[in-house]
């Protein structure tokens, strides 16, 4: 999924360790999303599983903020 690749990356290049425990919590808010979204999704409820899914998303573009240093090198 996007989501899962775009957070991961921004997470591997992040050097401070406040940014990286930022990081890290937003990933987990988005895994949890991802999670209720496939369920919701496998349950029938379309309309939430994409709210949900849209939630993660959100979530996975938090650690690409230019407020978060990263190292590129």
């Amino acid at each position: 999924m996007i989501a899962r690749t775009a957070a991961n990356d921004a997470a591997a290049v992040v050097p401070d360790p406040k940014a990286r425990k930022r990081v890290e919590n937003e990933l987990a808010r988005k895994e949890g999303y991802v999670a209720s979204g496939d369920a919701k999704r496998a349950a029938g409820q379309l309309t939430k599983a994409i709210d949900d899914h849209r939630r993660a998303w959100s979530h996975a573009q938090q650690p690409l903020r230019p407020d978060v240093a990263v190292d590129v090198d």
